[in-house]
């Protein structure tokens, strides 16, 4: 029995136009008058009168006219692609932080108060080692992160010069996760030799604004410093792309646009993109953000604002990774000292390390396992029934294993919903994209 796809959606845009979208396929169509009260009709009774034979075919074609069982098959179809791909060794990743010591004092960080720490000659050979020892990995991934990573560009570089001389696998993709203040000539050079894919820079707001909050102990004026650094990679590192980070909560949502607009004014390429870090604050008696965190509700408006200062905002839902590295078997955050983490805001904490590189042995199961079994959306009877689940990632594995171990009440959601589904605001993202692109599919 045919039935309409609980991912498929109608609605009228303001203009008059007769539009419906599937989450499924990521795609919405323009309907006739007809086509649309037909398909509303099909949608209530079930009955195809007023849709011709190709019409339904199309339809059928496009997953937006399904058998009735298809939603069940869908989802156990996307559970088996993902776990597939988060239990696959094909690709080993490592996020390695070379040393915990950061130089700036952000009010807001997760890391503050741990130990600082520098990796060691003999944690790079045991690194080393472990590599070598997953022979099922064929290919690398590099993340630099943090406390500040290029505090330790020392470590960095005879990392990658043991690596290059003693592992045989290619290293495929390369990123830096900086605050930027460091980066000079000297850490361009190292990355000429071992390609920079992707650094990604963080700023807080406009220079008032983040000179209040980043900071270091000889320079509160750090935000020209980086603005400069951003030039220098982008000048430097012809094949990489600059990624910037503007933290945003409910005090400096306002200044987004005046950041982008100023440094595009100083940097004309397309190797340089920009987008919110939407700061999350945590209240751990509660168990949920707290101001000024930006609650869903809020970033709605915070991207039809940036669109009305003249910011392009891509307002067509995204697919979203449901593969994040806390549940992807093959992929580790490596400190300083060798311990193994599955998530980065559990770095520094002792009950959170999993294990150590120079073990060949898990030595906290429970918190592995429940990374990669209770991390996901699967086993969420809400998502499984979710108008969004095709296009959504689940949100954070670590607040998903609060939520469900330590009665958390962390939202999980995409920004389409806070607790039930925005429609409206999905029909207005729509049809903002509606007007942006030149054509739409149209049901023949």
């Amino acid at each position: 029995m045919l039935i309409l796809s609980q991912y498929s959606h109608l609605f009228i845009s303001k203009e008059g136009r007769f539009l419906l979208y599937n989450s499924e396929i990521n795609m919405f169509v323009e309907l006739t008058k007809q086509q649309y009260y037909s398909i509303l009709q099909f949608s209530k009774i079930g009955e195809e009168s007023g849709l011709s034979h190709q019409e339904i075919e199309y339809l059928i074609d496009k997953r937006i006219i399904v058998e009735e069982g298809h939603k069940d098959d869908y989802y156990n179809k996307v559970k088996f692609i993902t776990r597939l791909n988060c239990l696959s060794y094909d690709t080993l990743t490592l996020n390695i932080i070379p040393t915990t010591a950061c130089n700036f004092s952000c009010s807001y960080c997760f890391e503050k108060n741990k130990s600082v720490r520098i990796m060691s000659d003999k944690i790079i050979e045991d690194l080393c080692t472990f590599v070598n020892k997953n022979a099922r990995a064929h290919k690398i991934n590099l993340i630099w992160y943090g406390g500040e990573p290029l505090l330790a560009a020392n470590v960095i570089e005879k990392i990658l010069h043991r690596m290059s001389s003693t592992i045989d696998k290619p290293i495929v993709h390369q990123s830096l996760i900086t605050n930027g203040y460091c980066i000079n000539e000297k850490i361009c050079k190292l990355f000429k030799e071992y390609k920079l894919d992707d650094v990604q820079i963080t700023l807080d707001g406009i220079r008032a604004q983040h000179n209040r909050e980043r900071f270091t102990n000889n320079d509160h004026n750090t935000y020209d410093r980086i603005i400069r650094n951003i030039g220098i990679v982008l000048h430097e590192l012809p094949l990489t792309h600059v990624h910037v980070r503007i933290n945003v909560d409910e005090n400096n949502k306002h200044d987004y646009h005046l950041v982008t607009k100023e440094i595009r004014s100083l940097y004309n390429t397309d190797r340089l993109t920009f987008y919110p870090g939407f700061l999350r604050i945590e209240d751990p008696v509660l168990g949920k953000m707290k101001s000024p965190s930006i609650v869903e509700q809020s970033k709605r408006k915070f991207y039809f604002d940036l669109e009305c200062e003249g910011e392009f905002v891509n307002f067509f839902p995204i697919h979203r990774n449901k593969s994040c590295s806390a549940i992807k078997l093959n992929t580790f955050i490596i400190g300083p000292q060798g311990e193994f983490y599955k998530c980065w805001n559990d770095v520094g904490l002792e009950d959170r390390i999993i294990g150590y590189i120079n073990s060949e042995n898990i030595s906290n199961q429970s918190l592995f396992l429940k990374y990669l079994m209770d991390g996901t959306m699967f086993d969420d009877p809400k998502c499984r029934e979710c108008f969004f689940f095709p296009i959504c990632g689940g949100g954070c594995p670590q607040y998903r294993l609060k939520n469900k171990f330590q009665d958390g009440h962390y939202n999980l959601c995409s920004t389409f919903r806070d607790g039930s589904i925005d429609m409206d605001y999905l029909n207005r993202c729509l049809e903002e994209h509606y007007k942006m692109v030149s054509s739409v599919s149209k049901l023949k």
